[in-house]
């Protein structure tokens, strides 16, 4: 007998009082400021021929090796 997984998906939005609102945006703000070195970084390493790394990777290579 074949088996069959069902997958479901749900669909929420958020509905932040203001003060939360106020946190949701600080908090964007401070990623993508983290996050737009890094960008410009990998950029620089990828046009000088350089491949871009995966420190999510499992598979060795990349950075933070992450992993069972």
């Amino acid at each position: 007998m074949v088996q069959t997984e069902v997958l479901r998906a749900f669909r929420f939005t958020l509905d932040p009082t203001r003060a939360q609102r106020k946190d949701l945006l600080r908090q964007a703000g401070e990623a993508r400021w983290t996050f737009k070195p890094h960008a410009r970084h990998e950029d620089r390493r990828t046009s000088s021929g350089a491949t871009r790394s995966k420190p999510w990777s499992t598979s060795g290579g990349g950075g933070g090796e992450r992993g069972p």
